[in-house]
């Protein structure tokens, strides 16, 4: 059970990390794309100013999970340094589980958010998407 549970834990590990850095390595190549275009034949493409935003939030969540799974986070440690080894333990098990209820709490309202307003559209992507369908039908 134990190999089964690290087997999982490497896995969600890297697909953390690997979703890290391919959100940052594509952000990077869009704004840099942008900007070379701005600079050079003065205009930009539209979805290239929106997209980076939703990158970079996605590519931030990946960072933290990453970060949690592997236990590299911020954590405040003054004060549980004081405490005995059982009672850190129970804190930290607290901890996981707060995390877990946190992390469900953000995908329903993830979800909700998706179903009450799921009608908005980001103009530069939707323009873009029109587009394509304009040349491909």
């Amino acid at each position: 059970m134990q190999r089964i549970l690290q087997r999982i834990t490497r896995l969600f590990s890297q697909f953390a990390a690997g979703g890290a850095s391919l959100s940052m390595a594509v952000l990077f190549l869009i704004v840099f794309i942008n900007s070379v275009r701005r600079y050079t034949i003065g205009k930009s493409f539209e979805w290239g100013e929106e997209l980076p935003i939703f990158i970079a939030i996605y590519g931030v969540m990946f960072g933290i999970a990453w970060a949690y799974i592997q236990d590299r986070h911020i954590r405040f440690t003054m004060l549980v340094g004081f405490l005995p080894e059982s009672w850190t333990r129970k804190l930290y098990m607290l901890v996981d589980l707060i995390m877990v209820v946190n992390g469900g709490l953000l995908t329903y309202s993830g979800w909700m958010f998706v179903i009450r307003r799921g009608r908005l559209e980001a103009s530069g992507i939707i323009n873009l998407a029109k587009g394509l369908k304009a040349l491909t039908g």
